[in-house]
């Protein structure tokens, strides 16, 4: 029997995956594989001594190294060799493979990837990125209490070959901090720890997991708000220098920045940004608004999401919020209307 036969198959980021151990978690997969994970022994001692000259790139072969944890070796988005440090927590290996390493993979694949939370609503995606801390992983575990799909979470994968740009779903796993996790209406306590001394948890939603890609219909940047949560648009500009910003690439480093072709990358983040609106999303604070957090979000996305122009549709109504234009949802929702950021 060979090594392929012998070995477990998922489906995670729009492969089909091979691996020689098995990856809790993943959704099980038939068919020919794209990608090989093979697991090896410790690492030899020219593969440490290799690596101080081996920072992750954007090239063919590049390399991953989770200090205490694991190296990792990719080839050509279709190969990933671990070796994992003695003694080293199987967690942290398994968080540091399906996160940086599986992202080096997927970029030498020609994927588009962005530091982001996503969901499916009603069809279609929505993004959610911001610095950390922003609420990412909060906002998605909210939505999903509210009823929607996750797609992917911190590793997101958009699909820009198309003139439509889609997400593709990653595999069913959110992390989330204890209070993220009471946003979203789900007991803390229930939850596995990602490590013993991490304080942040492991959500598998599997019931509440989008299987197939959607299309993207909007990117949200998050920062903190009040009561009630509210939609802001952005100029072009803020919105292409907002995906450049959490671009995934962009925590590998300096030297993987460098590695890239900086005139493809910036005409695709512009086309990205031309083809799907970037807005601000103020959230609401949970430790005011209680309960109501996810509620609120959801109204404010799904009025959002209403107001595109569809072929045919007559212009959506305007009225003003605070002195500035806005679009109006309705008696029932005042709080969510759109309206334009302001200059700082």
């Amino acid at each position: 029997m060979s090594a392929i036969d012998s070995g477990f198959r998922y489906h995670a980021y729009g492969l089909r995956v091979h691996a020689s151990r098995a990856l809790e978690g993943l959704v099980e997969a038939t068919g020919r594989c794209q990608l090989e994970i093979r697991f090896e022994p410790s690492p030899p001692s020219t593969a440490a001594a290799d690596f101080g000259d081996h920072h992750p790139s954007a090239s063919a072969t590049s390399w991953y190294r989770h200090d205490g944890v694991a190296w990792f070796r990719v080839r050509d988005g279709r190969e990933i060799v671990v070796w994992a440090e003695p003694g080293a927590d199987p967690s942290l290996v398994w968080l540091s493979l399906l996160g940086p390493a599986m992202g080096l993979a997927l970029h030498q694949r020609g994927r588009f990837l962005l530091h982001a939370s996503a969901v499916a609503i009603d069809g279609e995606a929505v993004v959610f990125v911001g610095p950390n801390g922003a609420g990412k992983s909060s906002v998605a575990a909210g939505l999903l209490a509210r009823g929607h799909r996750l797609l992917s979470d911190d590793l997101t994968v958009v699909d820009t070959d198309d003139a439509r740009p889609a997400v593709v779903p990653s595999f069913p796993f959110a992390k989330l901090w204890p209070d993220s996790a009471r946003m979203a209406a789900i007991d803390p306590a229930s939850l596995p720890r990602l490590h013993p001394e991490i304080e942040k948890r492991g959500y598998r939603p599997r019931g509440r997991f989008a299987r197939t890609p959607c299309r993207l219909a909007r990117i949200y940047l998050l920062r903190r708000g009040d009561e009630v949560a509210q939609v802001a648009t952005m100029p072009t500009t803020a919105g292409f220098r907002t995906l450049l910003r959490h671009f995934y690439g962009a925590r590998y480093g300096v030297e993987f920045l460098r590695s890239l072709d900086g005139r493809a990358h910036f005409e695709r983040v512009a086309r990205l940004t031309a083809a799907v609106p970037v807005r601000e999303l103020a959230r609401p604070d949970w430790h005011r608004c209680g309960k109501s957090f996810a509620a609120s979000i959801e109204r404010a996305v799904i009025a959002d999401l209403s107001a595109e122009p569809r072929p045919g549709a007559a212009p959506a109504e305007t009225t003003t919020h605070g002195g500035r234009p806005a679009v109006s949802t309705g008696p029932s929702a005042p709080a969510t209307a759109m309206v334009p950021r302001q200059p700082s």
